[in-house]
């Protein structure tokens, strides 16, 4: 009687979820047979539609911890938050662009939107097709033998090192807080340490990560003493650190904090208000460096919103200026073999092709090279209509690697996820190369292994 139940109760899910699905691909297919160009009537049927993801997910998940913890969510959710935000600032600026290297009109403006608005229909189609976000408890969050193993300490000597010499770089060339500190010292790291820039981040992103991990797994443990003095040090290291580098490099400590965040939540037993409120605090605040350190006034909203959400607007710049008649396409070869060529350092491979968005400062003449994203790779590698099928399907690629790995281990998960916000403002290679770097230390910082005899 149960079985016959449930069964009913499936089907009655499916019928629902197909019926969502044939609705969302007639809206699809009605906004581009006839062409809506009005940005106000995209833009509101968009975040109508995201309002319905929104409630489905809430709705499958059954509490708002589930849902911020499920991939769909979060990856989905991230598009939506980069497609928006340039469509609202041409409203805002009365449907006048904010650059003029090259044409940004409503009809590109429209087109684009509507391009995101496809993208984002399929997606949610693929995750309906599929039975829906997975809950909480597909993936590990259980709490891991906490790992003190010698061989951590050569970790913290390379964190250490990497200290030492951002601070070297600091009081060697004078930069004073008191003169222009924040752009000084980004300029500085930039010139001096460009080449090991990535790598650094790399290291230090899943270092600060396991050391936070750790910190968690000890709370309210008696520790020994020696466990207590390296606790200690870490938790130095990586507070000069990132002090140091939250001037110069926003994006690196946002993909941290997510990571920890994630953690964090799913340790929860439960998620209330306040929590809820310090959350959309922080993310307003990390929204508001980028007004304040641009050194505009705060005369007007049009002007926070557009240096508040830059980090949105811009990469939204590239899709339009490759969604015009843009015909030499790559037919997949950024997909792979940009992916295979991403660890080869340009020394040994002169011929190595520039970066998409440093492509994108070339073709589109600018002064600096905008950050790419998956739309625009999509559309140079098969056009607008191929990039309406091909980036839901990357997306939802990753959604399934996340749980593979999230079924072993939170923290593999919490890596993986942090990568949607890299890969919307980024390159699938560059996102397949860095993911799984972070994998690969995340994975030694956890390893048990210890000094016996001189080997591990």
């Amino acid at each position: 009687m149960t079985k016959l139940i449930n069964g009913v109760k499936d089907t009655y899910r499916n019928k629902k979820e197909t019926s969502l699905i044939i609705l969302i691909l007639i809206i699809t297919i009605l906004f581009n047979i006839f062409n809506i160009k009005n940005i106000i009537v995209l833009a509101t049927a968009f975040c109508i539609m995201y309002g319905i993801f929104f409630l489905y997910c809430f709705k499958t998940n059954k509490s708002i911890k589930n849902m911020l913890l499920s991939a769909e969510f979060i990856y989905t959710t991230i598009f939506f938050v980069y497609a928006i935000p340039a469509s609202i600032m041409f409203i805002m600026d009365n449907y006048n662009p904010r650059i003029y290297y090259f044409t940004i009109d409503n009809n590109t403006m429209s087109k684009t939107l509507r391009l995101y608005f496809t993208i984002f229909n399929f997606l949610f189609s693929l995750i309906l097709l599929f039975k829906g976000p997975k809950t909480y408890s597909n993936i590990n969050s259980e709490k891991k033998k906490s790992n003190n193993s010698n061989i951590f300490y050569f970790f913290d000597f390379i964190a250490a090192a990497i200290v030492v010499y951002f601070y070297y770089l600091h009081f060697r060339n004078g930069i004073s807080i008191l003169s222009d500190y924040f752009h000084n010292i980004r300029e500085l790291i930039k010139s001096e340490i460009h080449n090991l820039n990535t790598y650094i981040y790399l290291y230090m992103i899943p270092y600060t990560f396991s050391v936070f991990t750790k910190f968690l797994n000890n709370k309210g443990k008696d520790l020994k003493k020696a466990e207590t003095i390296s606790q200690f040090i870490r938790g130095s290291i990586v507070v000069l650190f990132w002090g140091l580098s939250i001037s110069t490099d926003r994006r690196n400590l946002v993909n941290l904090l997510f990571m920890c965040a994630l953690v964090l939540l799913a340790k929860m037993k439960k998620l209330d208000f306040k929590k809820i409120i310090i959350g959309v605090v922080v993310i307003i605040c990390l929204l508001s460096i980028s007004f304040f350190r641009s050194g505009a006034k705060l005369n007007s909203f049009t002007k926070f919103f557009f240096y508040a959400n830059g980090e949105f607007i811009y990469t939204n710049y590239v899709t339009q200026y490759y969604i015009e008649d843009y015909t030499d396409y790559k037919y997949g070869k950024t997909y792979i073999i940009d992916t295979l060529l991403s660890a080869v350092p340009r020394k040994i491979y002169p011929e190595k092709p520039l970066l998409l968005s440093q492509q994108f400062q070339k073709d589109a003449k600018t002064n600096v090279a905008y950050a790419f994203n998956p739309v625009a790779e999509g559309i140079i590698n098969f056009g607008m209509i191929g990039a309406s099928f091909v980036v839901p399907i990357i997306i939802y690629g990753f959604i399934v690697c996340s749980y593979y790995f999230g079924k072993k281990n939170i923290e593999y998960y919490a890596i993986i996820l942090s990568s949607s916000i890299g890969f919307f403002r980024g390159t699938f290679s560059n996102t397949i190369f860095t993911t799984i770097v972070m994998l690969v230390f995340m994975y030694f910082l956890n390893s048990e292994w210890k000094w016996k005899n001189g080997k591990s």
